[in-house]
């Protein structure tokens, strides 16, 4: 695992760790999951968007894919 370094102003930082307090964990772990969390949100977005493009697109025939038409000779 990779260190960092981050600054922040004094109150975000004292409201920050009273809040990891609160919450029984570490202002790192905290930290830590917030990012994950954005993260993975993205993603997540990225997908369902992706779903929805797939959703738009109207089949009216299943394709019937023959060997040869898959595989260049």
């Amino acid at each position: 695992m990779k260190n960092i370094t981050l600054s922040l102003p004094d109150d975000l930082l004292e409201k920050s760790r009273a809040y990891a307090r609160r919450q029984h964990t570490t202002l790192n772990d905290l930290v830590r999951r917030l990012l994950r969390e954005n993260v993975e949100r993205e993603n997540q977005d990225l997908i369902s968007a992706l779903f929805a493009e797939m959703d738009k697109i109207k089949i009216t025939q299943s394709p019937s894919w023959k060997r040869e038409d898959l595989y260049e000779r």
